[in-house]
């Protein structure tokens, strides 16, 4: 994120007629219905868009630990509807940052919201000297977009990586499996790829 910061993302959010909020505590929010009821417009909006099949209610998100857990709300800067929301979870203790869910409604996809969500959070966390930003879990080619970034690393089950190559490998073999057969085949190969990748470094 060298050339960036806080500002200038809000700036890019701004002409494509966007307003983000700050880093908001969740426990704040709680128990304000306006702001939950327009959060689950959005998420059914969302899940519809991206096709997903049984979604758990972005709500499970904030069960559990709300008092480290911030949201930013993304608003339309004519109406101030609330068109999309990033959820994030803050470690202090391992000087982490993690990224949980972003949703928007699509209500203009000129708008680009999910880079610049995600851009956002980068400099936030940059601007907050978080050393890192978790994207969660990966799998399937529609995480590969995650290796765009600089300085990204995944992790092997074992130890951190940042051969990105071999991570969109382990994507396009995970969207190639169609039955639990292929589970088992995908499984053998990233065993088969930890083994090398040991060999490699031994």
């Amino acid at each position: 994120v060298e050339g960036y910061s806080v500002q200038k993302v809000l700036k890019a959010l701004e002409r494509s007629r966007v307003k983000a909020s700050e880093l908001i505590p969740i426990r704040t929010l709680y128990g304000t219905s306006d702001t939950f009821d327009a959060m689950d417009a959005v998420w059914e909006q969302y899940v519809q868009k991206k096709r997903f099949i049984s979604p758990l209610p972005w709500r499970k998100l904030i069960d559990h630990d709300m008092h480290d857990k911030y949201v930013i709300l993304f608003r339309d800067i004519d109406s101030l509807e609330i068109i999309g929301f990033t959820i994030i979870r803050m470690y202090p203790q391992g000087n982490t940052m993690c990224s949980l869910q972003f949703a928007w409604n699509y209500d203009d996809p000129s708008r680009e919201l999910g880079k610049l969500s995600q851009l956002l959070e980068l400099v936030e966390a940059k601007d907050q000297c978080v050393s890192y930003l978790n994207l969660c879990s990966a799998y399937e080619t529609n995480c590969m977009w995650k290796t765009k970034y600089d300085g990204f690393e995944w992790w092997d089950g074992e130890e951190w990586r940042t051969d990105k190559s071999a991570f969109e490998a382990l994507c396009l073999r995970d969207t190639a499996a169609m039955s639990i057969a292929d589970c088992l085949v995908a499984e053998k190969h990233f065993d088969n790829y930890k083994g090398e990748a040991n060999a490699a470094t031994a």
